[in-house]
């Protein structure tokens, strides 16, 4: 399959002229599990790949503790693949059970020497060196039963009603899942002790989380061109722009400004004003940015 095209799915920064990306086969059927992962090392413009049959990654992370580099490939049903320089392994966040529909995980983050994930029904795990424990501490949903062949024609919700598509934050203590409840947008902060809901912000769905260099604030970014920041103690302002509709995947400070991931491109926030980078204006479908080292890939 070395010839197939791929689409990107996302990727991380390794350092400042390698970065890790996962992507799918476009000639695949939707139902076939199968991803392609490369390091792209910059300065070379040398590609290294990996095939995972029956795996579909869905989001990727560089890891370096006790001086061992890891990048890890998370995959939708829990399963994660630690690749090491000198060895490979294979971990499971849950246990899977084939008679419920358990939802699969979205994002894969290090926050503080640790790993964390988070999933449709508001699932959460957390690694901190022991092995993986739910920390959804009663927000999560209860798995669905798996309907049976004589009630798929039926109108029967499948549906969970909280999707987390992104968890970041300071520490332990401090952290924050975003994605939407009942298709709307979604807002949870974590204070090391239970899960607190924010009061609802906005319609649209969010999908990053961004912390600002002020280690006190987070951005959020969404559909419909959604952008919101602050904090669960002081609250959240919405720093939209009526006249974007591009979704917001994603964003990162560099040089003081802000960059956001869109539909449209690549833009900058920067004293209440956005703008499309000219530079690279016929890139659109941008999903991933990060600032790694001085350098934002």
């Amino acid at each position: 399959m070395n010839n197939s095209s791929v689409t990107f799915v996302t990727g991380c920064a390794i350092s400042q002229s390698n970065f890790y990306i996962t992507s799918n086969l476009d000639n695949l059927d939707t139902w076939d599990l199968f991803s392609k992962t490369f390091i792209y090392k910059y300065q070379s413009d040398d590609w290294i790949d990996m095939d995972l049959d029956g795996w579909r990654v869905v989001s990727v992370a560089y890891f370096e503790n006790s001086g061992i580099s890891s990048l890890l490939a998370l995959e939708q049903d829990g399963d994660l693949g630690i690749f090491q320089e000198n060895k490979n392994k294979l971990e499971k966040i849950r246990e899977t059970d084939d008679s419920k529909i358990q939802g699969q995980f979205n994002r894969i983050r290090t926050i503080d020497n640790s790993l964390y994930v988070c999933g449709d029904g508001a699932q959460i795990y957390t690694n901190i060196g022991n092995g993986w424990n739910s920390l959804d501490l009663g927000l999560s949903e209860s798995s669905l039963d798996m309907p049976k062949s004589s009630e798929l024609t039926l109108d029967i919700e499948l549906a969970f009603d909280i999707n987390l598509y992104d968890i970041n934050g300071f520490s332990s203590n401090s952290l924050y899942v975003c994605g939407t409840k009942k298709n709307e947008g979604f807002i949870a902060y974590f204070d090391g002790s239970y899960w607190e809901p924010v009061d609802r912000m906005t319609p649209s769905p969010l999908f990053g989380i961004t912390i600002c260099p002020d280690k006190k604030n987070i951005i959020i970014s969404g559909g419909y061109g959604t952008l919101l920041k602050g904090n669960f103690k002081d609250g959240f302002k919405n720093l939209k722009d009526i006249s974007i509709n591009s979704t917001f995947y994603c964003s990162a400070y560099f040089k003081e400004k802000l960059y956001i991931a869109s539909e449209d491109g690549l833009y900058i926030y920067d004293e209440g004003v956005y703008h499309l980078v000219d530079a690279i204006n016929d890139i659109k479908g941008i999903v991933y940015i990060e600032e790694k080292e001085g350098v934002l890939c």
